[in-house]
């Protein structure tokens, strides 16, 4: 395999295709390889905010409702993506995607049991048109019910000296 880095450019008037033809010496291929342009020109939205709470009780798993508002201004976005990661990987495991409607609020629904990916520490959505996906997104943590709620351990001591009752610390 051969990679080739093209420095940014205008695509020519009618170019569909970039072709690649292989030639050694005076010899070269007759027809070629291509793929198709795609020209990456995503939106330029960004989701004003996200915001999720984790409803399921077990621990390394979360579920709950991920709830986006909207970009202030929603030309060219035809959807929200929203991925776990965390800051080094935002699109570790992709959570589901919510369409833009026009709405304030669209919102996707984690099923509970979902894992955490390793690391994974936000919620990262995106926006997505039809030249691809934002580089650009807004986070939320991800604090685990579990850690928040099981308790780590009880100490209790007896300071109450009768008999058949207690109090303490």
């Amino acid at each position: 395999n051969t990679s080739l880095t093209l420095a940014a450019s205008t695509i020519p008037d009618g170019a569909t295709h970039l072709v690649a033809i292989s030639a050694h010496g005076s010899m070269q291929m007759a027809t070629g390889t291509g793929i198709a342009i795609v020209d990456y020109e995503p939106p330029l939205a960004v989701a004003s905010s996200v915001v999720f709470q984790d409803t399921d009780t077990a621990y390394g798993l979360v579920g709950g409702l991920v709830t986006i508002a909207r970009a202030s201004d929603e030309t060219g976005v035809l959807r929200y993506n929203a991925y776990l990661g965390s800051a080094s990987e935002p699109r570790a495991a992709l959570l589901g995607a919510a369409d833009a409607t026009g709405a304030a609020n669209v919102t996707i629904s984690v099923p509970s049991g979902t894992e955490l990916p390793p690391g994974a520490s936000q919620i990262a959505v995106f926006v997505e048109g039809s030249g691809g996906e934002a580089p650009d997104g807004v986070t939320v943590n991800v604090t685990d019910l579990s850690l928040v709620t099981v308790a780590q351990g009880v100490s209790f001591t007896d300071t109450d000296s009768n008999a058949d009752s207690f109090g303490g610390v």
